[in-house]
């Protein structure tokens, strides 16, 4: 077996020891300008996923629980390719809408239990205003988010997240009227009152059966009062 090194082809003959050329002012503005590129090619990225973000929220407070792309783009001033560009999928969007709507409007994912001395027709009236409320203000989101759900485990936690949240609010303010039944009637009772308010409840009311807001409110204060019957 032969022990003699490999030969290069001519041409691919490199010397170790060869010097290295110093980077000259021509080099460095080369390097700098395809750095500032880069930064500028970056910043106009994250201005666009902004743009498209806002639009999305914007569309999604007016009611368009699952907009298409194209009005995505044209509220945001940019073309349809660019959405993908900055968000792998119309679905990877929403969520960050759904997300990004939750943080600037917190208030509308939340409601305070009313007074401690409160009486039983109080609360009740507190719960139903509270809980309107938030199905009016937050339902688009609420939607969307149930809708995209399905495959991503964020918005799943989430959704669960905030019916343990009501659930958990409806036994702080009930409590009373709870203590009053036996373990096994306390578990059905809460579980009633909860379907009286649930958002799927109300949605139910307006979308299938074409209730007004106030008709759907008043729904969900009779079955709330008939939980506790």
């Amino acid at each position: 077996m032969s022990t003699q090194a490999p030969t290069h082809a001519r041409g691919d003959v490199r010397r170790d020891d060869a010097p290295v050329r110093p980077l000259d002012d021509d080099d460095a503005g080369a390097a700098s300008v395809a750095i500032d590129g880069r930064r500028a090619r970056r910043d106009r990225r994250d201005r666009n996923a902004e743009a498209v973000l806002q639009a999305a929220v914007e569309l999604l407070s007016e009611g368009h629980s699952h907009p298409p792309g194209q009005l995505i783009a044209d509220r945001a001033g940019v073309s349809l390719r660019t959405i993908f560009r900055c968000y792998p999928s119309l679905d990877a969007l929403m969520k960050a809408t759904v997300q990004e709507y939750v943080r600037i409007r917190p208030d509308c994912f939340q409601w305070t239990a009313p007074p401690a001395d409160a009486s039983f027709d109080e609360r009740v009236e507190h719960v139903v205003r509270s809980q309107s409320t938030m199905c009016v203000m937050a339902g688009r989101a609420l939607r969307a988010g149930r809708d995209r759900s399905v495959n991503d485990p964020d918005l799943k936690a989430f959704n669960r997240q905030l019916r343990e949240y009501v659930i958990g609010l409806m036994r702080d303010v009930f409590g009373p009227e709870l203590q009053m039944r036996t373990p096994d009637e306390q578990v059905i009772t809460l579980a009633r009152a909860h379907n009286a308010i649930f958002f799927e409840s109300w949605e139910n009311g307006t979308m299938l059966h074409g209730l007004t807001p106030a008709q759907a409110t008043e729904a969900m204060r009779r079955s709330l009062r008939a939980a506790f019957d």
